[in-house]
């Protein structure tokens, strides 16, 4: 099963970049693991009005058939055991894809028909 990690934007801190080859390269000895990070609209979006912006239409489209989760305050939260069992059951299910979306700062407004398999909170 291969993890994937698609952001908008570039981590700019150094410390939060060494962290995140760190654990990049810890996942990968178990399972392929790709973080990618999306170049950011050069113009302001739409905040959270009723259309995606550009850069979540980019996003959605990379996705294809992949089980979709989408990382926000206004998820579930979860305890890193029961992320831990959902994450097996997957990989137990035959899922070939699981990807982790970061929206930006406004967050990242999905359309209705986009099938999110679920919403988990981001813990600052």
């Amino acid at each position: 099963m291969r993890i994937r990690i698609i952001s908008e934007g570039k981590t700019k801190d150094a410390h939060l970049r060494a962290l995140q080859a760190d654990y990049a390269s810890r996942i990968a000895h178990f399972t392929d693991f790709v973080l990618e990070e999306l170049r950011p609209e050069r113009k302001a979006g739409n905040g959270r009005g009723e259309r995606m912006s550009t850069t979540d239409q980019r996003l959605l489209e990379k996705l294809h058939g992949s089980t979709k989760v989408l990382l926000d305050e206004r998820g579930r939260e979860w305890t890193s055991e029961d992320f831990g069992k959902w994450l097996g059951q997957q990989a137990l299910r035959g899922t070939r894809e699981v990807a982790f979306l970061v929206g930006d700062r406004r967050g990242f407004r999905p359309p209705s028909g986009s099938r999110l398999t679920c919403c988990f909170r981001c813990l600052a």
